[in-house]
């Protein structure tokens, strides 16, 4: 689904998991497209809008690692792939992997079949593109994986959140528990800062106005909060990392129990923050 998201932005939403991507015109002929994705004739017109929009300059802006980020536009002449860089210690059949699994499943066949991409470029704490005709800046927010990012509009206009601040997903949290409290945490000040009060997220519908996204924000800072407090409270009377599983099994997440094809994901949650607390006790 391609809808218009502002002046400068289009927004295509695949029909996987609803994963939002951006198409963004910048000055001078400049363009850059956030998380190319996901299904072939989806990415096909992604890279028809590009064209559309860029005159010579245009930038792949990727806000993590994960397979279904990256898949993008394959070989692009002329277009160059920046991530954090964090993303370089990725395990690139590992997530090569991960992508054919899914499109098996989907009996999709992917010419040419997708390849962890070549980056031209990274950046560590933050990347602001401005001098390049982009009004855009990318700032780290580890948490999800160890290589998060947002994408931020300078001219006030959105967010690309990747995995967070989504209205369909509780928080996925892969590398570090402490890293996306930090990082969630930053989220109301850096949107401030630019007069944000639009958010996409990598998955689900688009957070209108600033009563959306800190409702999403307070839910999401509900869920960790609640976790970890029982987590804890498992480790330090010695349970094993399965009775900690078992013993979050009904967790809630917004008032409702979370759905079984997400319980790998919540299991996973507890799977990593067992790994950070356990050994306090």
């Amino acid at each position: 689904m391609k809808t218009e998201l502002s002046t400068t932005t289009t927004l295509f939403t695949s029909h996987f998991m609803m994963q939002n991507s951006l198409v963004v015109r910048g000055r001078g002929g400049a363009a850059a497209c956030v998380d190319p994705a996901y299904f072939p004739d989806e990415i096909d017109a992604i890279r028809s809008a590009l064209k559309d929009v860029s005159q010579g300059y245009c930038l792949l802006l990727f806000t993590h690692g994960d397979f279904d980020h990256v898949l993008g536009l394959g070989p692009a002449p002329g277009f160059r792939a920046v991530i954090q860089e964090e993303a370089l210690k990725a395990d690139k059949g590992a997530v090569e992997a991960q992508c054919r699994e899914y499109d098996e499943a989907l009996y999709l066949s992917r010419e040419p079949p997708f390849c962890f991409p070549a980056f031209d470029r990274t950046f560590g704490a933050s990347l602001n593109l401005e001098k390049e005709g982009l009004p855009l800046t990318l700032v780290h927010a580890p948490g999800h994986t160890a290589d998060s990012a947002l994408v931020l509009n300078t001219e006030g206009e959105w967010c690309h959140a990747g995995d967070m601040l989504s209205d369909l997903e509780f928080p996925i949290v892969r590398h570090s528990f402490a890293a996306y409290r930090s990082s969630l945490g930053r989220i109301p000040g850096l949107l401030q800062e630019h007069g944000i009060i639009r958010v996409v997220p990598g998955h689900g519908r688009v957070a209108e106005g600033w009563g959306e996204i800190m409702r999403r924000w307070d839910r999401d800072f509900d869920y960790i909060d609640r976790l970890e407090t029982e987590v804890r409270r498992l480790a330090r009377a010695r349970e094993t990392l399965e009775a900690c599983i078992e013993g979050t099994r009904c967790f809630l997440f917004g008032g409702r129990p979370i759905p079984p094809f997400q319980r790998e994901f919540h299991e996973g949650n507890v799977r990593t923050l067992f790994a950070e607390v356990a050994r306090k006790y």
